[in-house]
């Protein structure tokens, strides 16, 4: 652990010394033209065209009638391709900065059947501190070459069966789902 909290620190003052600017690029998902923006390098990432295997597996597993939870939304580019596929999109994304440039794309998108919601989902209900996040770090900073790593902070993640109560949203138990 104190290995993962030294490799922390070492990527927060990288991240200090160069501020992150807000970028805005052009990306075809599923053959629409979206302009998603971020202060993040994974716009390099998405610019051009986003995830063709992962837009042609997606579409093979969605109905229109569908309601699908993007549990991790980041930035919102896989939200924008389920809202053009299911008939509602609840969207994750436990980080507040990232959460705003979800709420940003998916406004700009004009998507109404979209619902960014800024809360993690996990398996238990406890707060979640940096250590937690370093994985998540870690990864957007070597494979995306992320130069600006960010922390997620503390939050306290929500269970999926506490959705119900909390927005309302029905969960199909194993035997009841079709696929």
């Amino acid at each position: 652990m104190k290995r993962l909290a030294k490799v922390i620190s070492l990527l927060r003052p990288s991240a200090a010394k160069r501020s992150p600017v807000e970028r805005l690029v052009h990306t075809k998902i599923d053959g629409k033209t979206y302009s998603i923006s971020s202060d993040d390098d994974y716009l390099d990432h998405v610019e051009g065209a986003f995830e063709p295997e992962m837009v042609s597996f997606f579409k093979s597993l969605l109905q229109p009638t569908d309601t699908v939870l993007d549990i991790g939304a980041n930035i919102g580019c896989t939200s924008l391709l389920f809202g053009d596929l299911a008939s509602k999109v609840y969207s994750f994304e436990p980080s507040p900065t990232t959460h705003r440039w979800l709420v940003e794309n998916v406004q700009r998108a004009e998507l109404s059947n979209v619902e960014p919601i800024n809360l993690g989902l996990g398996k238990d209900a406890r707060n979640l501190h940096d250590q937690d996040a370093a994985y998540h770090v870690m990864y957007r900073h070597i494979l995306h070459g992320s130069s600006y790593p960010t922390l997620v902070g503390a939050f306290r993640p929500t269970q999926l069966n506490a959705l119900s109560s909390t927005f309302g949203i029905q969960l199909a138990g194993r035997a009841e789902m079709k696929r």
